[in-house]
């Protein structure tokens, strides 16, 4: 894959954690690429099977996000979750969803400011 973000995440915030992914047809990447990546995304229901994991991988982390938040505040939490971006991107590229989850919380200031207590053990999600 190119250098070019297909693949993104995004996160809202309001009595749930909403996550959602989505192929970025303006990310400047080349016609066909789009068009396969957009093919894909959709002949394989990849939306939601990646929402599902994007759940899983991030209630796995409620209670290291609670620790950092309470030692850094939001700032902590935004920087914790940018090396885990950058991680997954170096080891499995930017069009990875664990890369595009983890850009999406490191830039969700409602997520790093403690959105993400709604994932504590005992919350709902969904």
């Amino acid at each position: 894959m190119p250098d070019r973000r297909l693949l993104r995440a995004t996160t809202k915030i309001d009595d749930i954690v909403d996550i959602d992914y989505f192929i970025d047809e303006q990310c400047g990447a080349p016609r066909e690429m789009i068009s396969i990546a957009l093919f894909t995304f959709i002949q394989l229901d990849l939306r939601q099977f990646f929402v599902q994991e994007a759940y899983d991988e991030i209630g796995d982390l409620a209670i290291a996000l609670d620790n950092e938040f309470d030692s850094g505040g939001t700032l902590a939490v935004a920087g914790f979750l940018a090396t885990i971006r950058d991680s997954c991107s170096g080891r499995h590229g930017y069009n990875h969803w664990r890369s595009a989850l983890y850009e999406a919380l490191a830039d969700s200031a409602d997520f790093c400011a403690g959105g993400f207590r709604q994932l504590l053990p005992g919350a709902t999600i969904f």
